[in-house]
């Protein structure tokens, strides 16, 4: 016969399954989200150097980000 399990340490060990469950989910959200910003950080810096690669800033003719926001004067 098996010793029964107390209710505390039932509820201790759900608890802690659902504490090391939410832990991976927040993990792998957070990585994905970084990822995803590094990226385009990356894309920005390559643009950066494809302008400036040519004869000068002015020669090349690339678009610009599609995400980035015209600049607008501060108040």
């Amino acid at each position: 016969m098996s010793p029964a399990l107390s209710l505390r340490r039932t509820a201790l060990v759900w608890v802690t399954f659902l504490l090391v469950g939410a832990g991976l989910i927040a993990a792998g959200a957070a990585y994905l989200y970084s990822k995803s910003e590094t990226a385009d950080f990356l894309d920005g810096q390559l643009r950066q150097i494809a302008l400036n690669a040519g004869r000068g800033p002015g020669t090349a003719n690339a678009p610009q980000h599609p995400t980035r926001m015209p600049r607008t004067a501060l108040p």
